[in-house]
């Protein structure tokens, strides 16, 4: 019997997919709110102890994130 190994290609790092959206590319943010949403939403849940208001802060976090991305000084992190 024979078998195959496939690699699965590794996954982009936050730096990497900064660059992506810097050159244009709308889907790479995605990928890194998918990858941080939990984290923030956390945070602002317990800063504000409101499931609504974590939400929100959440949501303008990563608003401000796309619009100030150009002016990140550590994309890695």
């Amino acid at each position: 019997m024979v078998t195959t190994n496939t690699m699965q290609p590794a996954a982009p790092n936050d730096a990497q997919l900064v660059a992506e959206c810097l050159a244009g590319n709308r889907q790479a943010f995605g990928r890194i709110v998918e990858r941080h949403q939990t984290l923030v939403c956390s945070l602002a849940y317990s800063a504000t102890g409101s499931l609504t208001q974590s939400e929100d802060l959440a949501q303008q976090t990563f608003v401000i994130a796309w619009r100030q991305l150009r002016e990140l000084r550590e994309p890695a992190r």
